[in-house]
């Protein structure tokens, strides 16, 4: 319950009047911080009923700040957790060391570009390209790391970590949208994907961005069944599966993103380990 206002503003003060009021501020018997009140309009100095009317706001305040600050640690914490979750994953195998948080930094930049600028949606796309090869913890390390091509049953094995990803990311309340990118982030444009055969828009906005920045840091990257490809033909290989795979609009802002990046950072062609995606 918030303090009647009116009837705390009622009574009898040692001063009659202030030029600056500071209040502190403090919440479960911690000091949070103070509330100071300086230049009335319309007046030179500030009444006692005005102090007594401050003193009443200062613990509503004080409650919200410390409410802000152990959101923030909570926040903290969980993006934590979930950066030691992708990185449990990506060290079951060392040839994708790292992969997850590149997906989600490439995912973020590419769409600041096309122009996605609220807070809490750049979150979620982070935290879905960080997560989103979550599943593979359920997937057989002898299949992630063979070196030859998949039988038809391992390669079912492995479409079964989308499923089993968003499974295990939805039972965190609030993060729907991310259990949703990570079930989505391998259907393709064309409608050809798995695991529901979602075409174009359909298709979750974070799981198509997931798909683009997948296919490039893997094409970039060694695998045990190949070696990495050059950024140039990793750009040709995205242009080539523009509208087929990918989204053409999240392909353009990626390749020209990437192309920027090459310009000014001759980095961009070092061990995956190393490259790091800079926002333009």
């Amino acid at each position: 319950m918030y303090p009647s206002l009116e009837r705390l503003s009622r009574g009898t003060y040692e001063s009659d009047a202030f030029v600056i009021i500071r209040i502190p501020l403090h919440a479960h018997g911690e000091a949070v911080g103070v509330l100071t009140a300086t230049e009335k309009i319309g007046v030179d100095e500030f009444t006692t009923r005005d102090r007594k009317l401050f003193e009443g706001l200062s613990s509503v305040g004080a409650s919200a700040l410390l409410n802000c600050r152990l959101h923030e640690k909570l926040n903290r914490q969980m993006m934590a957790t979930i950066q030691a979750l992708a990185t449990a994953v990506d060290a079951k195998d060392h040839y994708t060391h790292s992969h997850s948080a590149r997906v989600a930094e490439l995912c973020v930049i590419v769409a600041q570009r096309m122009n996605i600028g609220d807070p809490n949606t750049l979150r979620e796309i982070r935290l879905s390209g960080l997560l989103h090869d979550i599943g593979k913890i359920g997937v057989p390390e002898s299949i992630l790391g063979k070196p030859s091509e998949l039988s038809r049953e391992e390669y079912a094995k492995v479409k079964e970590h989308a499923e089993i990803g968003s499974r295990i990311i939805e039972q965190v309340p609030g993060l729907e949208f991310v259990a949703s990118a990570v079930l989505h982030h391998h259907e393709r444009y064309d409608g050809l994907g798995y695991p529901a055969g979602l075409v174009g828009s359909a298709i979750p906005f974070a799981s198509r961005l997931i798909s683009a920045a997948d296919v490039f840091d893997t094409l970039t990257s060694d695998r045990p069944y190949r070696k990495a490809i050059s950024v140039d033909e990793a750009i040709r290989e995205l242009q080539r599966s523009r509208g087929t795979q990918q989204d053409p609009s999240i392909v353009d802002a990626m390749v020209a993103h990437v192309r920027l990046e090459k310009a000014s950072c001759p980095s961009v062609d070092e061990e995956p380990s190393t490259r790091r995606y800079v926002s333009a």
